[in-house]
């Protein structure tokens, strides 16, 4: 089966980046809607915000080690492919030597 291996590399580094931007960007976010709400406690509307803010960045949290674990694991298919090629194609080399070297009686 024919894999290009560098496309899957490709893929597996554009999703790690995907959880890692929109976690870094909601930390940056979190953290100064954290520090402005500071003193608003008693306003509901800035407390739902916060709340809301929590979750999506509990998700964004969430995706980022879901989006590294996916791309981990298409390297690692990359690397268990290549591997796998290299013990076949050693394998058929291993048959060709033994067949040319095969006396007949």
């Amino acid at each position: 089966m024919e894999v290009d291996e560098s496309k899957m590399r490709r893929a597996s580094t554009r999703i790690r980046t995907i959880g890692h931007d929109a976690a870094a960007y909601l930390d940056k976010e979190k953290a100064t809607l954290d520090f402005g709400s500071q003193g608003n406690e008693g306003f509901g509307t800035v407390q739902a915000l916060k709340a809301c803010v929590d979750k999506l960045h509990n998700a964004a949290t969430r995706l980022a080690q879901d989006s590294r674990e996916t791309g981990d694991n298409i390297s690692r298919a990359a690397d268990n492919h290549r591997a796998n090629e290299n013990a076949q194609k050693q394998a058929m080399e291993n048959n060709l030597r033994d067949l040319t070297t095969l006396r007949i009686p």
